[in-house]
């Protein structure tokens, strides 16, 4: 009996060990590796026609909460959009929708078979995204929909297959991002008349609304990627005009959501978006609770999510380790073009006034981080203790700067700088007026800097 009892404490504390030495490598991957950017983009409208809206949020990289969902449902809510954005999951939930019956598939594979079983009885897709592991899709009945399809793929195969498509009296009424490409719905009889799309950066996003609004349209949709928004906006066949705002990425969503509500708008719609393109959803408890685990007597293997791809960890009984992970490269966004050029292999020399071969990949067109193969391959070896002492370094490092950090945030020091708008189209912009240095200059903020 007692024999028996320290073999089971034994192997209790090994499998202590090798989660407490899974954990202290991920940390150590992961330092040196950059969180994808996502974005939260709120569309809010007046006049929607919504009713007593609820929203929630689950936190980046944690499950979505299916529970709170159902509780909506049985108070007599809707979901009208769903994205996952910096905050995770982001849902928001409305009566008087005209949607009469809903259901969802949260999962990592595309439901071919559950798509088809619902549109035999007309109810169509009202809301789709999807993380680095699940889609969220949304399904629902009353939309007055007679046709749907969709579509995926590089923007330039979507490009013609949606020109195409408005001929035939389809209009796109959901988008996502997948993987490298697009995942596009559109659908008959949504009430939409006009409509048009583009790709605008940051600088330029507040000019092109207004640009759209004085030609007449309002904004339906809009999503994040690769550094650019893409802006869906429309007419409407009832000659309705809404009345809208739009905010990227507020501090505080709450306060963002209330201050809009005072102004009786509601959320239209949810956008989000990221630099990269696929996300990190794994989790510390992913790791302990792990299936794909194989112990073959000279060794344990762990396989796990990372960053998009797979981690593959090799645990020996002397307490060593390796890990490889193969993951997509964040940096051509998967696709193997340069990130430079975007795969032209050339540059516009604004001075010079001529086409020079891209300094980063040398006029191969590849993304020299990969080698065109849009995906990364990493190797490392844990010596003994190694990732214990690491963790440990990390702990003593952040309990020796809390002082320094408190210091720092109770008296914070700042200094003015100038933030220029970046200009890659090889002409200058059009001056404009600033008020704080009183003259004429190309398009730049002011910004206080801390240090």
């Amino acid at each position: 009996m007692n024999i028996t009892k320290s073999k089971r404490i034994s192997f209790q504390k090994r499998n202590i060990r090798e989660v407490k030495f899974l954990l202290s490598i991920m940390l150590l991957m992961y330092c040196g590796t950059a969180r994808s950017q996502d974005n939260l983009i709120l569309l809010m409208e007046k006049q929607t026609g919504l009713s007593s809206q609820t929203w929630f949020y689950c936190g980046f990289g944690k499950e979505l909460d299916t529970k709170l969902i159902e509780k909506h449902w049985n108070e007599g809510r809707r979901i009208t959009s769903a994205a996952y954005t910096t905050y995770g999951w982001f849902v928001t939930m409305a009566k008087n929708s005209g949607l009469t019956w809903q259901s969802y598939h949260y999962n990592s594979d595309w439901p071919t078979e559950w798509l088809a079983e619902h549109r035999k009885n007309n109810r169509y897709i009202t809301s789709i995204s999807g993380s680095a592991g699940k889609w969220f899709i949304v399904v629902s009945g009353g939309t007055g929909y007679t046709d749907q399809i969709t579509n995926c793929g590089d923007w330039d195969c979507v490009n013609q297959w949606i020109q195409k498509s408005w001929k035939e009296d389809l209009r796109v009424t959901n988008v996502t991002r997948y993987r490298s490409g697009w995942y596009v719905i559109m659908s008959k009889n949504s009430g939409i008349d006009g409509q048009t799309y583009c790709f605008v950066t940051e600088p330029e996003l507040k000019s092109k609304v207004e640009k759209l609004r004085a030609e007449g349209y309002y904004l339906q949709i809009i999503e994040f990627a690769d550094g650019q928004y893409f802006i869906i906006s429309c007419t409407y066949k009832n000659g309705k005009k809404p009345m809208q705002t739009y905010h990227i990425s507020p501090n505080n969503p709450g306060a963002c959501i209330l201050e809009e509500r005072d102004k009786e708008r509601n959320i239209a719609y949810i956008g989000g978006g990221f630099n990269s393109s696929t996300r990190n959803t794994g989790s510390n408890q992913q790791l302990a609770s792990n299936n794909n685990l194989k112990n073959n007597g000279k060794y344990t293997e762990h396989e796990i999510p990372y960053m998009g791809g797979t981690m593959k960890i090799r645990v020996y009984p002397d307490g060593s380790g390796s890990a490889v992970t193969e993951m997509p490269c964040h940096l051509c966004n998967h696709s193997g073009r340069c990130p430079v050029c975007n795969g032209s292999g050339q540059y516009w020399h604004a001075y010079l006034k001529t086409w020079n071969p891209c300094p980063s990949c040398m006029g191969s067109k590849k993304c020299k981080y990969c080698q065109g193969k849009g995906q990364q391959t990493t190797c490392k070896y844990f010596a003994p203790g190694e990732a214990e002492a690491y963790l440990e370094a990390k702990r003593a490092e952040k309990d020796d700067n809390t002082g320094n950090n408190q210091d720092r945030n109770s008296n914070p020091r700042y200094r003015d700088e100038i933030s220029w708008t970046p200009n890659c189209t090889g002409k200058p912009y059009a001056d404009e007026w600033c008020a704080k240095c009183q003259r004429w200059m190309q398009p730049h903020k002011h910004i206080r800097k801390r240090f």
